[in-house]
């Protein structure tokens, strides 16, 4: 059976949390995996490696685990990443801001250069080389909602070779842009930035999530950390992931531009989010 037909059974199956998720199957989920079924079948190269690149609360992870869990109800070997699996563990990301007291964009787990950037990309290397490997896990409860790299129990066995990756995240795919313009505190976020170019290497096609309005960004982040503290989860708040989150926009203002207009790989799909994360528009 064809990955879009099984798709809306299976996002039924693992979204029961995700609001609205009738109308996203019709509006984005099916799409998006009528548009991935037909990029996977223009190369035979196993896995293929979708990278999702879209705003904070925006659905990335939820469309990613639907596509997995499609592919995988069809007989295919696939697997999720993040990029959050790849952050700095806890001391190092404390060291981090330490030498960077005055740059506000380096106190906190999420911008460019919080990142094991070597890890990710062994990872990636591992995964397109079909080699067993343990998938590192990163866990937002630990310390107060700061979060640390999981324990390596709860790390995820991948054995073999897959047929389809999935890497999302939040600044995937963004690009240094060298520009002699940026604030002094941004120019070191797009020094750091410059080495994540080896993980948009390993991208086969991209799905780009946009937000209509950045303000959105922020109302869903913070909806994102009441669900988790609903679920029991130890998190950060909701005043301190409105402080994160807000942090976190003049990123998107720098560099989610340039990464609309032209992605890593000219395989894309860019999608236009409205408040309630339903798509305006879809674009291959």
């Amino acid at each position: 059976m064809h990955r879009a037909d099984l798709l809306e059974g299976a996002a039924r199956e693992i979204g029961t949390n995700a609001p609205g998720l009738e109308k996203m199957t019709d509006t984005l989920y099916l799409p998006v995996a009528r548009w991935l079924s037909a990029e996977c079948t223009r190369t035979a190269r196993r896995p293929f490696v979708l990278g999702i690149s879209g705003p904070q609360g925006g659905g990335k992870s939820t469309v990613a685990a639907a596509l997995v869990h499609a592919a995988r109800k069809s007989g295919q070997r696939a697997v999720r990443a993040s990029s959050d699996d790849f952050y700095l563990v806890r001391d190092a990301q404390v060291g981090l801001a330490e030498r960077h007291p005055d740059n506000p964009y380096l106190q906190q787990r999420g911008y460019p250069g919080t990142h094991d950037v070597p890890l990710g990309l062994e990872v990636l290397e591992e995964l397109r080389a079909g080699r067993d490997l343990e998938l590192p896990r990163y866990d937002k409860s630990a310390h107060g909602g700061q979060g640390d790299r999981a324990p390596r129990d709860r790390f995820e066995r991948v054995l073999g070779r897959q047929d389809l990756v999935v890497l999302e995240g939040w600044t995937l795919g963004f690009s240094a842009q060298g520009r002699p313009g940026l604030e002094p505190t941004m120019q070191t976020v797009d020094r750091l930035l410059a080495p994540y170019a080896a993980w948009n290497d390993c991208v086969d096609a991209w799905l780009l999530l946009r937000a209509e309005h950045l303000h959105d960004i922020v109302e869903w982040r913070v909806e994102s950390e009441r669900n988790r503290a609903q679920r029991g989860d130890t998190t950060m708040g909701e005043a301190g992931a409105r402080r994160y989150i807000e942090r976190c926009l003049p990123a998107y203002r720098v560099y989610a531009p340039p990464l609309w207009e032209k992605s890593p790989s000219g395989r894309t799909l860019r999608v236009v989010l409205r408040a309630n994360r339903q798509p305006r528009s879809i674009d291959g």
